[in-house]
């Protein structure tokens, strides 16, 4: 029989009633989504040696919450995400070599990583985005599918020389907002089943590797405020089934490459659409214990969406950073090379993009004239650079447009100091 607790939501403030940690073979505590507050007491998972799911979040719980002086080696899925939690991440991980789920996102959790510690073959998902992580990231915490450690101080070269077989099949990396730093790391483009590669506002530098045509099922590289130069390579073309492309604001130069065309750029097949969003789930007979005043026990047959792997992007339309989550992944497409060094005229291959949603090009050295092809873009609105602080459109594309083409010449080609302009 597996045992289970679940508070209804915002039914709880305060600190957790002791009561809870006499429940000595429950299997799964679910108290999220509350207003508890104070620091997790140790005697809540001291005899829980059964526990497999421990779900904290959306909490207001502070101070540290430490797990190494418990036997929880049963823990698969631990969320302590959107709390207050402070100290270093040790204090979590330690003997819980079993883990399959961690969501420690949006705390105030801090330290550098230790690494020694062991690879966790189970390991699937690690979400730790928003506390105060440094030093350098270590290759035995890469989960298999999904990874997300944006917006920490992680440092120095991402996963240098790597050998956690979780990395080949890595599906969503997200690095944003870090102090990452050299070159774009060979052990990333040893992920053959990664989707998306998000590396933003680094210090990245260097060219992209030819072999990042290796990258064979990658749909979205962001790769947006790094210090990367070169040429940009033609190789990325063949990363044919790419969705989202976000070169911007760094060093490029030379020119667009026209190959871009053979892109899929959003269209795609029904069948094809790997950013569905997949829920898992647990199956079997539990007794719930809910709180409304006294505790009511209630046995049912059921199964439980214990956590979702869902990926999320963010990429700029209508002049402004959205967020893009789940299936709409699938369907949303824009190409961004806004503020780089790029030079000569516009390829009329992009011209062929016809699915494409978004399309920057401003803030380069581009020169004239515009391809007449540009008028296929019908997916695409613009604003003029004079009026893009207005909300309303002054033009949008038509099929054979000669008046799309002369409004679109003034803007596409400006000068790297000129506003920020782009399709939308």
């Amino acid at each position: 029989m597996l045992l289970k607790v679940v508070s209804h939501p915002h039914a709880f403030e305060g600190g957790i009633p002791s009561s809870f940690g006499k429940m000595s073979q429950l299997m799964c505590l679910d108290l999220s989504s509350n207003n508890f507050s104070r620091e997790v007491p140790n005697q809540l998972v001291r005899n829980y040696r059964s526990l497999s799911t421990l779900k904290l979040s959306n909490n207001n719980f502070r101070g540290q919450i430490v797990l190494f002086y418990f036997d929880l080696t049963q823990i698969g899925i631990l969320q302590l995400n959107d709390n207050q939690f402070t100290g270093p991440l040790t204090n979590v991980l330690s003997k819980l070599l079993g883990l399959c789920f961690l969501d420690i996102s949006n705390n105030y959790m801090f330290g550098k990583i230790p690494s020694l510690i062991d690879n966790m073959t189970s390991f699937k998902t690690l979400i730790m985005r928003n506390n105060l992580f440094n030093g350098e990231f270590p290759c035995a915490l890469v989960p298999s599918v999904f990874m997300d450690m944006s917006y920490n101080s992680f440092s120095g070269s991402i996963l240098p020389s790597c050998s956690n077989r979780n990395l080949h099949n890595l599906k969503h990396m997200h690095l944003q907002g870090n102090k990452f730093t050299g070159l774009i790391s060979r052990a990333l483009l040893n992920s053959s089943h990664l989707l998306t590669l998000d590396i933003r506002d680094n210090i990245f530098f260097g060219s992209i590797p030819d072999s990042i045509r290796l990258l064979s099922n990658l749909r979205i590289p962001l790769f947006r405020g790094n210090q990367l130069s070169g040429s940009i390579p033609i190789q990325l073309c063949q990363l044919n089934q790419k969705n989202l492309t976000d070169l911007s604001n760094n060093y490029f130069n030379g020119f667009i490459p026209p190959c871009f065309n053979n892109i899929t750029f959003g269209t795609i097949g029904a069948s094809d659409q790997p950013f569905m969003q997949r829920s898992i789930y647990s199956f079997g007979y539990y007794a719930t214990y809910q709180y409304r005043g006294i505790f009511e026990t209630n046995y049912i047959t059921c199964f439980e969406v214990m956590y979702d792997e869902v990926d999320k992007a963010e990429f700029v339309t209508k002049s402004r950073s959205n967020s893009y989550k789940g299936n709409i992944l699938n369907f949303m497409s824009g190409l961004d090379l806004l503020d780089n060094k790029l030079i000569g005229e516009l390829p009329s291959e992009l011209g062929k993009l016809s699915g494409i949603h978004a399309l920057y090009l401003s803030r380069n050295l581009l020169t004239r004239p515009i391809p007449k092809t540009f008028s296929n873009l019908a997916q695409i609105r613009w604003k003029h650079p004079n009026r893009i602080n207005q909300s309303k459109f002054v033009g949008s594309v038509r099929r054979g447009s000669q008046q799309f083409i002369r409004n679109l010449s003034p803007w596409i080609v400006q000068p790297s100091a000129g506003p920020r302009s782009a399709f939308i």
